[in-house]
């Protein structure tokens, strides 16, 4: 099982988007039904993936407020082990630490990559992060739709809704 991000663009605009891609990044074609038939027809879709052959390192669901519940969790489960509230405090204070670190939303150079694309383009473009558990192209997908201004394209991050095709208009 992992993430897979897929852009979409208008199809004359694809070598030139696909080429200024983030160093370490590549692409494959996605030709899966339920992506395609929400696009217009002269777009095409394509994955973004790392070296690793996913977009795990690109996204992360982590959200904000999961900070909390992970704190409260982690001081239940300290208090059962019979640890004073000082060393309980350390280690969350230490577990915080680590958590700064850990990716939220999008990562940094993918996002300022897609900030960029709307320019490129001309045009609307898509997006959609999905977790797969099949074949990327032909794993049955229940798509809702968004919309957002391309200015907007920022707040998408540690926001970001999974099976939902974000249309990016300039």
């Amino acid at each position: 099982m992992c993430y897979y991000i897929t852009v979409a663009f208008p199809k004359t605009t694809a070598k030139t988007i696909l080429t200024s891609l983030p160093k370490g990044l590549d692409s494959m074609l996605v030709t899966n039904p339920d992506i395609c038939k929400l696009l217009p027809k002269d777009y095409e879709s394509f994955a973004i993936i790392m070296e690793e052959l996913c977009s795990c390192g690109l996204y992360s669901p982590i959200k904000p407020d999961d900070k909390d519940k992970e704190r409260e969790a982690l001081r239940r489960k300290y208090k059962k082990k019979g640890w004073s509230e000082n060393k309980i405090q350390r280690a969350l204070h230490d577990h915080e630490k680590n958590m700064k670190t850990r990716l939220a939303g999008f990562r940094d150079d993918f996002l300022s990559w897609l900030t960029t694309l709307p320019a490129k383009s001309g045009a609307s473009l898509f997006l959609i992060v999905h977790m797969y558990s099949g074949d990327i192209q032909t794993e049955e997908l229940d798509i809702r739709r968004d919309k957002i201004k391309a200015e907007a394209i920022q707040s998408l991050q540690e926001r970001f809704t999974e099976d939902v095709l974000v249309e990016i208009m300039n």
